[in-house]
């Protein structure tokens, strides 16, 4: 969701800004004039361990936000964006074969790539909407199958409709946005799943005073929509930054309950 973003605990829902954050609500975008802007993210490897021989969760891709944003007239903004929000390379799923002689292994991953369009636009003097249309391939490449070593790569777009509104008086604003949700089907040769990217949705408060602001925000997934097995998903977050000059101190804290135990 942007540097910005988890540097104030992953808080934006009410913080008018660029494009970056209008990933959390497309209404906050507010770009002064046009930007081009990149973000890369560099991600330390996890260790699995469940798996033999140091398995690791990786995350290769280091692109993480490329994008323009630009004003049109005083009330209307745009952009365009390129995101990866989620990259993993499992290293490596291997499996014992002839007696501890010899080892297959797998190398399971999936990207998520996202290209959005993004508009906000200046409804009243205190009040903005906002609209963003996320278009999403979901790719999976070597998927781990019972009894089999065939290796399947299959591809999957889906399209995240996010609305989104703002409010700002004085020293404060309010802020919400809703992701609808989206049908995704697999058909994985071996296996078919046909199933739902949850509705997804966050709310927050901003305060401004001087040079220090506070952001605190509410969200949550409706993850029991894919599975019986899964609880829906709460997340609180805490946002704080004071700007000196050219310098942004910020700092956050954020709470997301589990899906699974």
């Amino acid at each position: 969701l942007g540097a910005e973003a988890a540097g104030r605990g992953y808080t934006g829902a009410a913080v008018p800004g660029n494009a970056s954050g209008a990933l959390i609500n497309p209404a906050v975008m507010m770009p002064d004039s046009a930007h081009v802007f990149t973000e890369l993210n560099i991600k330390p490897s996890q260790d699995e361990v469940n798996l033999p021989l140091n398995s690791n969760y990786t995350s290769p891709m280091p692109l993480g936000l490329f994008g323009i944003n630009a004003r049109i007239g005083s009330r209307l903004a745009i952009a365009g964006m390129y995101s990866n929000p989620k990259s993993i390379n499992l290293q490596a799923f291997s499996i014992e074969i002839n007696q501890g002689a010899w080892w297959v292994e797998r190398f399971p991953k999936y990207y998520l790539h996202q290209i959005s369009a993004m508009a906000s636009y200046k409804a009243m003097e205190n009040l903005s909407l906002g609209l963003s249309l996320h278009n999403q391939i979901h790719y999976l490449d070597d998927v781990i199958f019972l009894r089999t070593y065939d290796r399947i790569e299959r591809s999957e777009y889906a399209l995240r409709i996010q609305p989104g509104v703002f409010w700002q008086t004085g020293e404060f604003g309010l802020g919400a946005s809703a992701t609808i949700p989206s049908n995704i089907d697999w058909d994985l040769h071996y296996a078919r799943y046909d199933t739902v990217l949850p509705l997804e949705l966050n709310a927050g408060v901003s305060y401004t005073k001087d040079s220090y602001r506070l952001s605190a925000d509410m969200a949550f997934i409706n993850d029991s929509a894919i599975s019986d097995e899964f609880s829906d998903r709460y997340s609180a977050h805490l946002g704080v930054e004071k700007r000196d000059g050219n310098r942004i101190l910020r700092a956050g804290y954020m709470f997301r309950s589990n899906v699974w135990d």
